[in-house]
């Protein structure tokens, strides 16, 4: 078993067996105070060898500080049973995993690892920077609808 694709994206989801990613190779976020959400969903791509098919495989990810401490840990259950599939024929299974919700306690670097069936397969690298927020606080930014300058042109 392998991963042959991970990715930090805002949104992804899995339909009829593909992977639909939104917005994906984020390797930054920006939030204006900590603890802060994440805010990110992570999308794999799980590939089996044929001698895989109809056996239960277990995916695992976990969210790490640059102090190694481990902010959150998950797995995944994943098989396929007897599948028509030609002899030698690799199969792809897409999976979502929503990080969305897992808090960060300060910016800085964090590593997310994925192992398959308790190998390490990936590594991903996400900064957390710190952006205070515009003076007036909450409500008061500027923002800019493409093609329509705001009162006073361009920020």
């Amino acid at each position: 078993m392998e991963i042959t694709a991970a990715l930090l994206c805002d949104f992804a989801q899995v339909r009829e067996g593909l992977l639909f990613v939104s917005s994906g190779g984020i390797t930054r976020v920006m939030r204006p105070e900590y603890p802060a959400p994440l805010g990110v969903v992570l999308a794999l791509v799980v590939d089996l060898d044929p001698e895989e098919h109809g056996e239960q495989h277990r995916v695992r990810v976990r969210v790490i500080d640059a102090h190694d401490t481990v902010l959150w840990d998950g797995t995944a259950e994943l098989g396929v049973g007897q599948v028509q599939a030609e002899t030698g024929e690799h199969i792809s299974l897409p999976l979502v995993v929503d990080l969305r919700p897992v808090a960060l306690p300060a910016d800085g670097v964090y590593r997310l690892e994925v192992d398959a069936n308790g190998v390490l397969r990936q590594i991903l690298r996400l900064r957390a920077i710190h952006v205070p927020l515009p003076p007036g606080g909450p409500g008061n930014e500027r923002t800019v609808t493409t093609g329509v300058p705001p009162p006073g042109g361009y920020l």
